[in-house]
């Protein structure tokens, strides 16, 4: 199973300008058409419950894993083996459950590629444990100074440009491998 980070970026390394904001408001009416077409031919995207919550509701065409300590929070969250027989369904996964444990779940059950969707927690923690395999990282040319870091903590991690797409002359999105 492939793993593939997708996130949008300010030039100075923020994903928002509070964790409530949902990225739609400040990236390029390019990008929210480039995720769409990459979120759909991936088919299925993992996010935390606060990015979930930014969006407010499933992503029509997609599969939606939610990854958090609260599944309480989601009454409405479908059983694993409903998730993958029904197709606007569902799943709302614990975050007790070590995320390396999900992705090998996920692996089995043959999925071919996941999106990793936000937010900063999520995106540290794949990286981390080396759960990512591809990244798309979208550079819109704005600065917020403050808010949300892509990272919030301290790492080391080398990548291989595999290409560079130009959106338009403002927006670009590198694609990179793990190396």
């Amino acid at each position: 199973m492939k793993k593939i980070l997708i996130v949008a970026s300010s030039l100075d390394g923020y994903i928002a300008q509070t964790k409530e904001q949902n990225s739609t408001v400040w990236t390029s009416a390019e990008d929210r058409q480039w995720f769409n077409k990459l979120s759909r031919q991936i088919g299925t995207l993992l996010m935390g419950s606060t990015t979930y919550r930014t969006i407010g509701r499933p992503l029509p065409g997609r599969k939606t894993i939610i990854y958090t300590s609260k599944p309480e929070d989601f009454p409405q969250a479908t059983a694993l083996n409903e998730f993958f027989s029904e197709t606007e369904k569902q799943l709302f996964v614990s975050g007790k459950m070590p995320l390396a444990e999900l992705m090998q779940t996920l692996h089995e059950k043959t999925l071919p590629e996941i999106a990793i969707c936000g937010g900063a927690h999520l995106y540290q923690q794949a990286l981390q444990e080396k759960l990512v395999d591809e990244i798309y990282l979208t550079l819109e040319p704005v600065f917020f100074g403050d808010g949300v870091k892509l990272f919030n903590q301290a790492m080391f991690t080398r990548c291989q440009v595999l290409e560079k797409i130009e959106l338009s002359a403002q927006t670009s999105v590198w694609h990179l491998k793990l190396a």
